[in-house]
């Protein structure tokens, strides 16, 4: 059997490879629409979008506490939302808790890179403060 840290790397592989294949041609997640609030011109979000077209290939990434459990980062918290649908599958008394074991210590940012340039990605979304309030950087409101 593999030893752990091996177990762990091949699914983190595995997660992003498999994440970066669904969102593989979601450029219109990316941005505004031109004359939105962001003040984009029309030629320079056109410019954008054809370079996102070009692209093709990328990788969103959230990382937090809830990568520990191997489930569905989005909304694996279980209970009833705030929206009234579904619920996720980790109890809120397991979810709640996955902070005190999540220890991004060892986190390697050139090794991300590296998995997704061998793998053929031409970008990389790092979410860097989920909606769960882990943050990877200190802010003013977090320590």
């Amino acid at each position: 059997m593999k030893n752990r840290k091996t177990m762990t790397k091949t699914r983190f592989v595995s997660y992003i490879l498999i994440s970066a294949a669904l969102l593989c041609g979601a450029g219109a997640l990316l941005g505004a629409d031109p004359g939105s609030k962001s003040g984009e011109t029309l030629e320079a979000y056109q410019a954008r979008m054809q370079w996102w077209r070009e692209a093709r290939f990328g990788m969103f990434i959230h990382w937090g506490p809830v990568s520990l459990t191997g489930d569905n980062i989005s909304w694996s918290r279980g209970g009833v939302r705030r929206d009234g649908r579904g619920t996720g599958n980790l109890p809120p008394a397991i979810y709640d808790q996955l902070y005190k074991h999540f220890n991004p210590s060892l986190f390697d940012a050139k090794e991300f890179v590296r998995i997704a340039q061998v793998a053929g990605m031409k970008y990389m979304v790092f979410v860097t403060k989920h909606h769960d309030g882990f943050n990877l950087f200190d802010t003013k409101l977090s320590d």
